[in-house]
């Protein structure tokens, strides 16, 4: 009888540990579809975390954002960083991608930081309206975690998730409807001449 009381409890701990199964990662949003009127989109890159108790912030997140092609720019609109240094690491920029963009020290002594929490804000444009996707997507080094109110130690999301998005580009509406007024008009014209 003593055996089954230890089973029963052993299934209970692996049952109560797949519950709190601890993850996380980045995930990506973009404002529209880059056309001739807007040829700029801005992509918003968030962090994430389920299975964690409390949370009290982010400590570090530290990733790569990278593109099929070339279109970064250096306006960084939105970094969020409340670190100790300023200004905020600057990230390489290659065009088709930005490297080691670091976000965080977004600690327990401001407030309680609630998932998903908005990292950075970047620009991407292009002067090419050929219709086409483009997909942009993140490589993370690491996202660290506050697990503790008043206590700076880290917690790392093991195995993040990358995010990843696709960008549509669509050619400038009104070529298009150039041509099909042009096309109205050699009709008329037909009609008159019979």
């Amino acid at each position: 009888m003593t055996q089954v009381k230890h089973m029963t409890i052993a299934m209970l701990i692996v049952a109560s540990n797949q519950a709190f199964a601890q993850s996380g990662g980045l995930f990506i949003e973009v404002n529209g579809t880059i056309t001739p009127q807007t040829p700029s989109v801005n992509i918003n890159v968030y962090t994430y975390w389920e299975g964690y108790p409390q949370i009290y912030g982010v400590g570090f997140a530290v990733y790569d954002l990278v593109a099929t092609e070339s279109g970064f720019t250096d306006n960084i609109i939105h970094h969020n960083w409340l670190g100790f240094t300023f200004p905020p690491p600057a990230p390489t920029n290659t065009g088709t991608a930005l490297l080691d963009l670091t976000a965080g020290q977004l600690g327990p002594n401001f407030f309680t930081w609630s998932s998903p929490v908005l990292l950075h804000t970047v620009e991407w444009t292009t002067d090419d309206f050929t219709p086409r996707e483009l997909s942009v997507s993140t490589e993370i080094d690491y996202i660290d975690l506050f697990p503790y109110s008043h206590v700076f130690i880290y917690e790392r999301i093991p195995d993040p998730v990358n995010g990843s998005v696709t960008i549509q580009i669509i050619p400038a509406p009104s070529s298009a409807l150039s041509l099909l007024g042009g096309a109205g008009l050699l009709g008329a014209r037909r009609r008159r001449r019979q």
